[in-house]
C-alpha cells in the first residue's frame, strides 16, 4: 500500500512539473516562431555529432547515440539499453522519460500535416525497416505493430479532431523535451563534463565553468532524443522487458544493469558494450 502511495505521489509530483512547463510555454512563448529555429537548431547539434566528436563529448558525453547509424541493427540495443539504463535511474528521471512513449504520435502528426500521406508512409517505412533491423525474431514484430499503432493514433488525431493539434504537437515536443531535461538534474553527471571518467554526483564538483554549454545545450539533447529514430524504440524494449517478455537476442534486465555496474566504476570504458564510447 505505501508503494502505491509512493508511486501516485512521484507521479502527481511529475506531471505537476510537466504541467508547469506547458504552461509556461504557452503563455510566455510563440511555440509557432519558435519551432522553425528549435528544428534548425536540432539539425546542427546532429550535425556536430558528426563532424565534431571530441568537442561534442565534452559537452554531452556521448555524441554517438545520435547518429542514425548507431540506431541501427543489434549492437545498437545493446549500447542503448545500457546507456538508457545508466542515465535514468532516479524515478523522476524515468517518470520524466514516459514523454518518450507519446511522442511518435506527435511526430506523425506533424509529418502529416506538412509532407501529406507520403511523408507518413515514408516515416512509418522507416520506423518498420529500423526495428526488423535489431534482428529479434520476438520484439522486431512488436516494436512494428507499435508503430503501426502510433501511425493510427496520429491518422486518428489529425484527421478527427477539432483541437489545435498541430500547435499541441509542436507545444508538447518542446515542453517534452524540457520536463526530460529537468529530470536529468536529478541524475549524476556523465563522464567529461567536468573533466570526469565516470559518472559523479554533482555534489563532488561544485561549480565548474565546463557545465555552463552542457546546461544550455542539454534541452536540445533532450529534444533530439525525442526524435522518432532515438529512444523510442529502446523505451518500448525496456518496458517490454520489464513486462516479462524475454527477447530471443537482446540483453534480459539483469545482464544490462551487470553492465550499468561496470559503467559505474570506470566509465563508458568499463563495459565492452559502451567501451568505444569512450574518448
Amino acid at each position: 500500500m505505501k508503494s502505491k502511495i509512493n508511486t501516485i505521489g512521484r507521479w502527481i509530483v511529475g506531471l505537476s512539473s510537466l504541467a508547469c512547463i506547458v504552461l509556461l510555454l504557452h503563455y510566455f512563448t510563440n511555440i509557432t516562431v519558435i519551432w522553425p529555429y528549435v528544428l534548425f537548431a536540432c539539425g546542427v547539434f546532429i550535425l556536430l555529432c558528426y563532424v565534431a566528436e571530441n568537442f561534442m563529448v565534452r559537452l554531452i558525453s556521448m555524441p554517438r547515440p545520435f547518429r542514425i547509424e548507431e540506431n541501427w541493427g543489434a549492437q545498437s540495443v545493446a549500447m542503448q539499453s545500457v546507456t538508457y539504463a545508466r542515465f535514468h535511474k532516479h524515478w523522476f528521471a524515468n517518470i520524466t522519460h514516459a514523454s518518450i512513449g507519446w511522442e511518435p504520435i506527435l511526430w506523425f502528426v506533424l509529418v502529416q500535416h506538412y509532407l501529406g500521406i507520403a511523408g507518413l508512409i515514408l516515416l512509418g517505412a522507416f520506423t518498420i525497416v529500423q526495428v526488423f533491423s535489431y534482428r529479434d525474431s520476438k520484439i522486431s514484430p512488436i516494436l512494428g505493430a507499435i508503430w503501426i499503432v502510433m501511425a493510427g493514433m496520429s491518422i486518428a488525431l489529425y484527421n478527427f479532431t477539432h483541437i489545435e493539434i498541430v500547435y499541441l504537437s509542436k507545444l508538447f515536443l518542446i515542453s517534452f523535451g524540457l520536463w526530460r531535461y529537468v529530470g536529468h538534474m536529478v541524475e549524476p553527471i556523465p563522464p567529461y563534463l567536468a573533466g570526469n571518467e565516470g559518472f559523479i554526483d554533482i555534489k563532488n564538483v561544485g561549480f565548474s565553468p565546463s557545465l555552463i554549454p552542457a546546461f544550455f545545450l542539454g534541452p536540445l539533447a533532450e529534444f533530439s532524443a525525442g526524435l522518432p529514430y532515438r529512444l523510442f524504440n529502446y523505451w518500448c524494449i525496456f518496458q517490454l522487458l520489464r513486462f516479462g517478455v524475454k527477447p530471443n537476442s537482446f540483453m534480459s534486465i539483469r545482464e544490462i544493469s551487470v553492465e550499468v555496474k561496470k559503467v559505474d566504476n570506470d566509465g563508458w570504458s568499463g563495459s565492452e558494450v559502451t567501451a568505444y564510447l569512450a574518448k
